[in-house]
């Protein structure tokens, strides 16, 4: 598995060359992220979309410890601390200056024993402290930044315990920073300096980052963020309602290149093949230690901010493909204030290995592939077992989708070849089995998904060669 990753690491590199990101050697020698850490997508919750006066921090509205306690009790009370909901990103906790060494102010009316008292808190759940900074002078609701202390603030957070930071782009982004007009490049300078900084500490820790990414503007940060941090955000901040999962997921697959495929022989241009590496899209950058940030779940996230909160059905697709796309999952919602229903939805271990998979391959949409003969909106790709399917539907009324086994199965001669048992993860149920041929056919409820895993009946290594259409896919 360690050579896995070494190799895979390195394969990304070179790809990540080969579309033309401008990085000297020498920073990128001196800046090279490898921690060890988010060897699968993180986990956990984020105080950003829970809390309703999030937007103005600066007023005195931020975050405080009695308010992220009770987030930590709901999430305790539900038991996703135990299902690998590990961090607690407090997001943002707003640092009202700096003393006259330059070190952090803590605000200590909102945080009167400081965060490294409330990472000791989390301590005893087995959960660990994430803090929020910007790369610019503030953030983005008006408090202090780290800019110009980068490792001074790193230092701190490891000091108080964190083991995950987020670096948000407000107040100096790739569209507005001093002096440097290329994005790539404006990129990597910025946000390289929090690599450098965390690796100094000697901690691992993850480090995610957020920078100006709608698909119709900003830095496309998965063509230069790989050697630098642990995931970086794809798109703009998640929004209201269920219309918000449908815009990301469709965002993501437009800067896919908008379904471009490559095949692997041009001989048989309606064969298999790989999305083309020349339209840089995210897909072909997200893998194991290194993944695409498609934003919090919004499941029980209801507020001001968020007055269509989703359904049960609607929270099932959310969490569906958030897992299968590889985005990490990050609860933001008052769980002492959200049904058992939605609780059960993030509790669904079946969902949350399949966001677990070591292999770390983020699913594909069938559709967009050339050859492809399934029917409805499928995203489908390849487990250390065998082959996750997300069927969705965005519709409000039920639809029928099939599923060619051709489309992502390996078709051979042997009559050897095994059957493979299909599992609902939803209805906990197996499905029966199918050659590699078939055809799985479901009618998915509306706003809803029908989520299945296929395992071969009898004993078939998972390799790059077998992983039809994955197999070039990083």
């Amino acid at each position: 598995q360690i050579r896995q990753r070494v190799m895979q690491r390195h394969n990304i590199r070179k790809m990540w060359q080969g579309v033309g990101c401008i990085v000297l050697a020498g920073i990128l020698s001196a800046t090279a992220l490898d921690n060890g850490v988010a060897l699968t997508p993180p986990r956990g919750f984020s105080t950003w979309n829970a809390w309703p006066d999030r937007m103005k921090p600066a007023s005195g509205n931020s975050i405080n410890h009695t308010t992220a306690s009770r987030y930590l009790k709901g999430m305790v009370d539900a038991g996703l601390h135990k299902l690998g909901y590990t961090y607690f990103i407090v997001d943002e906790p707003c640092f009202t200056g700096r003393n006259a060494d330059g070190s952090l102010i803590e605000n200590k009316t909102t945080w009167p024993n400081g965060l490294k008292a409330f990472s000791t808190e989390l301590a005893q759940y087995g959960m660990k402290l994430g803090i929020y900074t910007c790369v610019g002078p503030t953030t983005c609701g008006g408090c202090m930044a780290s800019e110009g202390h980068e490792e001074q603030d790193m230092q701190t957070f490891v000091d108080w315990g964190a083991q995950y930071v987020k670096v948000d782009s407000c107040s100096r982004n790739c569209t507005a920073s001093a002096g440097v007009s290329n994005k790539t490049e404006c990129g990597q300078i910025l946000w390289s300096r929090y690599t450098k900084a965390l690796n100094a500490t000697g901690v691992p820790v993850v480090y995610s980052i957020v920078c100006n990414c709608d698909p119709g503007r900003g830095d496309q940060p998965w063509k230069w963020a790989v050697p630098f941090a642990n995931s970086w955000r794809t798109n703009i901040d998640i929004q209201v309602g269920f219309q918000a999962i449908s815009y990301i997921v469709d965002a993501q697959r437009r800067m896919a290149g908008n379904g471009s495929w490559c095949p692997t022989s041009p001989s048989n241009p309606s064969g298999p093949g790989v999305p083309c590496f020349g339209h840089g899209g995210p897909q072909q950058y997200s893998g194991v230690g290194h993944w695409n940030d498609m934003d919090m779940l919004i499941i029980g996230t209801k507020s001001v901010l968020f007055p269509r909160p989703l359904n049960e059905s609607q929270s099932r697709a959310q969490l569906s493909l958030w897992a299968a796309l590889k985005s990490p999952l990050l609860i933001s919602a008052d769980l002492t204030n959200v049904s058992q229903d939605l609780i059960a939805v993030l509790q669904n271990s079946e969902v949350l290995d399949i966001s677990d998979d070591k292999l770390g391959r983020e699913a594909v949409r069938l559709e967009d592939q050339l050859h492809s003969t399934s029917v409805g909106e499928i995203y489908a790709g390849p487990t250390t077992k065998g082959f996750v399917a997300v069927m969705f539907n965005r519709e409000t009324t039920p639809q029928s989708m099939a599923l060619h086994l051709t489309d992502i199965i390996p078709q051979s001669n042997d009559e050897n070849t095994p059957t493979w048992a299909v599992r609902d993860l939803w209805a906990h149920a197996s499905r029966g089995t199918l050659a590699a041929d078939g055809v799985f056919s479901a009618t998915v409820p509306g706003n809803d998904v029908v989520m299945i895993t296929l395992v071969p009946s009898a004993e078939q290594p998972i390799t790059a060669r077998s992983l039809h259409p994955f197999g070039s896919y990083p």
